[in-house]
């Protein structure tokens, strides 16, 4: 299923926050079995910095928080350990940048915790 939504909060972690509180009040998720997970459609190719200055940075939560590929790699895995519900990634990297998704997926299948999570490209779902 595929759906958007415009995140009205101040910063990711209090959406996440909405999110995790109202699959927690339903109930139906239990420390063995998780119903509810969540995915996250980065749109990474949105926040690249297509200026030669940047070149190769992303700029998360606006343009002061710029981040190489390994510095975004370490943000999403935050976000990953922060949000244990987050079981899958799509589009965490610019189009055309497959290097960054590689050293995320390295960085993921290192540890334990967050090997599990599946991350898509654009082409590679």
């Amino acid at each position: 299923m595929e759906g958007s939504y415009y995140n009205a909060f101040t910063s990711i972690n209090e959406t996440f926050k909405v999110i995790e509180d109202a699959i927690a009040a339903s109930g139906v998720n239990s420390d063995t079995n998780k119903v509810f997970k969540i995915g996250i459609n980065c749109e990474g190719e949105s926040y690249f910095n297509k200026d030669p200055k940047d070149a190769n940075k992303y700029e998360v939560e606006g343009a002061k928080n710029q981040h190489d590929q390994d510095q975004l790699a370490d943000y999403y895995l935050k976000v990953i350990q922060e949000h244990p519900l987050v079981q899958y990634i799509e589009d965490p990297y610019a189009n055309s940048d497959f290097k960054g998704y590689q050293k995320l997926q390295a960085k993921l299948l290192s540890n334990p915790a967050t090997s599990q999570v599946q991350v898509g490209i654009l082409g590679m779902h």
